[in-house]
This record gives C-alpha cells, sequence and structure tokens, in this order.
C-alpha cells in the first residue's frame, strides 16, 4: 500500500484532478482509520458495531487504492504508447502532405497582382481608400465585392434600400459607418431578413470599430459574412474577415478551396503539438521540443 502511495505522489504533478484527489485520498484515509484504530484500542471500542460502520469506508479506501492508482498507471502507459505511434506517424506524412498543400498554393496569383489586373478592368473603383461618408464605404464595399468574384454587384440607392446596401446575384449585402460603436446583433438579424428577401446570402461590412462578441457568435452560427475595414501599413485599408463564410468568400477568389484553407491550419496545429515527445497528460513544465 505504501508502494502505492508512493508511486502514485511520484507522479503527483503530471496527472489529472480525479487522480491528484485519490493520491491525497489514501494517506489520509489510511491515517485517519490508524488513529481512530490506536483511539479504539486505548478505549476498548474496537468491538462497537457503530465503530466497524463507522471505519469501514476509510479501510476499504485503503485497500482498495493501490488497486485504482495501478490500473490509472497501466492506462497512463497505454495512451503514452499510443501517442507515441501517432506522432511517428504524424511526423513520417507532414513533408508529403505539406508538400501538396504549398504546391496548390503555389500556383495562386498574388494579391497585388489580382488588384493590379482589377484596377485595370473596373478603372473606377475604390479598394484600399479610406472611406469619407457612408456613401462612399458603400462605394468601396461594392468594389471588394466585384473583387472576389460578384462581377454583378451594384450599390444600391442610398435611402430606402429595404436594409441592402449592396446586391449582387449571390449576395445582399449591409454597410455600416459607423465610427464610435461596434454593430450590434440587431442590425446583423436585420440583415439575415433582408437577404432572404432577395433570396440571397448575407455579407456585413463593417467599418473599424467591428461587431459586438454577442453579433458576432450569432454571425457565426448564421453563416454570415461578416467584415471589418481595417487600417494596414500607411493610409491603406483592407477589409479582415471575422467569420468562416467571410474567409470562405475571400479563399475562394484567392482559388483557395475553404477544406485546404482548414486542413493546412490544422495540419500545422499538429505539428506544433506533436514537436513534444511526451504526451500532453505527461509533460507538466516541459517546453523543450526534440
Amino acid at each position: 500500500m505504501f508502494f502505492g502511495w508512493m508511486m502514485g505522489l511520484f507522479f503527483f504533478a503530471e496527472t489529472d484532478f480525479s487522480l491528484q484527489i485519490w493520491m491525497w485520498a489514501l494517506p489520509v484515509g489510511f491515517s485517519i482509520y490508524a488513529i481512530s484504530f490506536a483511539v479504539a484500542m486505548r478505549r476498548d471500542l474496537y468491538r462497537s458495531v457503530w465503530w466497524t460502520i463507522l471505519t469501514a469506508p476509510l479501510l476499504s479506501l485503503t485497500f482498495v487504492g493501490p488497486v485504482f492508482l495501478a490500473w490509472s498507471l497501466a492506462s497512463r502507459y497505454s495512451k503514452a504508447k499510443g501517442y507515441r505511434q501517432a506522432r511517428a506517424e504524424f511526423l513520417d506524412s507532414y513533408p508529403e502532405r505539406r508538400r501538396l498543400l504549398d504546391q496548390r498554393r503555389a500556383r495562386i496569383v498574388p494579391q497585388d497582382e489580382r488588384e493590379r489586373e482589377f484596377m485595370q478592368r473596373n478603372p473606377g473603383a475604390v479598394l484600399r481608400r479610406a472611406p469619407r461618408d457612408a456613401r462612399e464605404f458603400e462605394l468601396i464595399s461594392t468594389s471588394w465585392m466585384q473583387f472576389w468574384g460578384e462581377h454583378d454587384a451594384v450599390a444600391t440607392q442610398f435611402s430606402g434600400d429595404g436594409g441592402v446596401d449592396v446586391l449582387s446575384s449571390n449576395f445582399g449585402a449591409q454597410v455600416k459607418f459607423y465610427s464610435n460603436k461596434p454593430v450590434g446583433r440587431p442590425e446583423v438579424q436585420a440583415l439575415v431578413g433582408a437577404a432572404a428577401g432577395h433570396g440571397v446570402s448575407p455579407v456585413f461590412f463593417a467599418y473599424s470599430t467591428g461587431y459586438t462578441a454577442e453579433a458576432l457568435q450569432w454571425a457565426q452560427d448564421m453563416d454570415v459574412a461578416c467584415f471589418t475595414f481595417v487600417p494596414q501599413q500607411g493610409n491603406a485599408f483592407e477589409f479582415e474577415a471575422n467569420t468562416n463564410a467571410a474567409a470562405e468568400l475571400i479563399l475562394r477568389e484567392e482559388g483557395i478551396s475553404y477544406a485546404d484553407y482548414v486542413e493546412s491550419q490544422e495540419l500545422d496545429a499538429q505539428y506544433v503539438d506533436f514537436q513534444h515527445e511526451l504526451p500532453p497528460f505527461l509533460r507538466g513544465n516541459v517546453t523543450s521540443a526534440p
């Protein structure tokens, strides 16, 4: 029993919370039982039925505990073995998977070249200039929609537009030029209803103040493409994707499938994780990589 406790305490810093409870409960329970037994012997109480009932759980804990610790250590060994096998298989396949993804991306035309070609075809378009008012922001949003492949996108009339500021055959967009507050959930909900009335998917363009957390969460759940017009180097601005639907719209124009994008992100995350020789539950404070 003592050996079981010592093995458990040796791994204390590297175990989950439930196992830590057992590690502390065992010696504490045994100590209480030993003290109770000594007191009972001194006062001749060990023959009492009540003493037996009260101390039975502690006695059971004393004998069951080492068995549980042995099972837990065996389980941890099995998990560590599975992790090492998965790590070896991943590191073997990673170079080829990364090469194929990079090969597909190498065929993509750089964005600055695409912008140059777009501006030559559409000399009146405005992409990166900071808007001076709400109407100019709508025209900038229209240009970006066209740049992303919605060539028939047009800005609707400035007032009485029915909740849709930019309309194409596939998307209906709302544009908010808020300079001192973020876009809230009610505005995004109103856009979804307006876009449904036109039979198109919703897109929301916000100025640099962005969205509330509640609005973005709702938009993410409802597949609303939300963008924020944020400053870049110098005086240039660019739309930043805030939801998966927005990222998919941009990636489609770049010639990247959303599935490839997700695979690339997951592949890189796994590669970082598998740099550790130890599985997560054994790492503790280990930060070194092989």
